[in-house]
């Protein structure tokens, strides 16, 4: 919905702010429950393995940052393109890893 509305440029501001307020919402109540459980397994390491995923974060957010700079266009529009490339290539990667594989501490050190 909101895709088709940057394109025809319609719509009131408000249109344009609450679904990404909604979305903000959902991000704030998810990612802190999915940062504890990923440190879940590194009892004795959690500290380096929330720097390494802090900076995994932000290296996946200057990229798209990138991406998005070098796309020609300029537009609102770029920045849907860039998070769907963004959600297909982790899809991907937890594919790629084995999403039902759990990973023991023992052998993530």
């Amino acid at each position: 919905m909101l895709v088709a509305l940057l394109i025809g440029k319609q719509g009131a501001l408000a249109t344009f702010l609450f679904p990404i307020a909604v979305c903000f919402i959902g991000v704030g109540m998810v990612v802190p429950v999915a940062t504890a459980h990923a440190m879940a397994p590194f009892d004795k390491n959690t500290g380096i393995a929330s720097s390494l995923l802090g900076s995994i974060q932000m290296l996946v957010a200057a990229l798209g940052m990138l991406a998005m700079g070098r796309l020609r266009s300029r537009a609102v529009i770029d920045i849907p393109i860039v998070f769907l490339a963004l959600a297909v290539l982790a899809c991907l990667a937890l594919l790629g890893h084995g999403a039902g594989r759990m990973l023991h501490p023992a052998q993530a050190v």
